[in-house]
């Protein structure tokens, strides 16, 4: 998996309440932001213009984020529940402050795991864990820029 790694300190944190009351579950140790797709829908008529097709906006897709997390070991009872609940979980994911930021930049969306992989001990120690995961973004995804 081809993660680009954020700034030291960034963390993912969920919210299994439906509310905004997040709980951190992990240190990012990689992110691969969604991409945003829109559909369209083909809308060609008999007298479309030099008859070529025309289309019009459809629905949008928050797509897909690939995540690598860091955490205890423990940690990992928290995404697995979730994964075998078919649980749908708010995420927020915050990167480290920039220099001169008060507010760090956020990124939040709800999702779905989709792929959870096996935990593994990273090199930085015994009850320090590492898990690749894909969570389905459902809803439209926001980012808010820190300041």
């Amino acid at each position: 998996m081809a993660l680009k790694l954020p700034f030291k300190g960034s963390q993912v944190q969920v919210d299994t309440a439906g509310g905004t009351t997040f709980v951190t579950i992990a240190d990012l140790a990689g992110l691969q932001m969604p991409q945003k797709k829109r559909g369209v829908a083909k809308s060609t008529v008999a007298e479309s213009a030099n008859d070529y097709h025309e289309y019009i906006p459809s629905f949008k897709d928050g797509g897909d984020a690939r995540i690598r997390l860091r955490f205890h070991k423990t940690q990992y009872t928290t995404l697995d529940t979730a994964f075998e609940a078919d649980t749908l979980l708010n995420f927020k994911f915050n990167f480290s402050k920039l220099t001169g930021e008060s507010t760090a930049s956020n990124f939040v969306a709800l999702g779905i795991i989709t792929d959870l992989g096996t935990p593994e001990r990273s090199v930085d120690g015994d009850d320090v864990w590492e898990v690749e995961m894909t969570v389905k973004l459902t809803g439209k995804p926001v980012f808010t820029s820190g300041a």
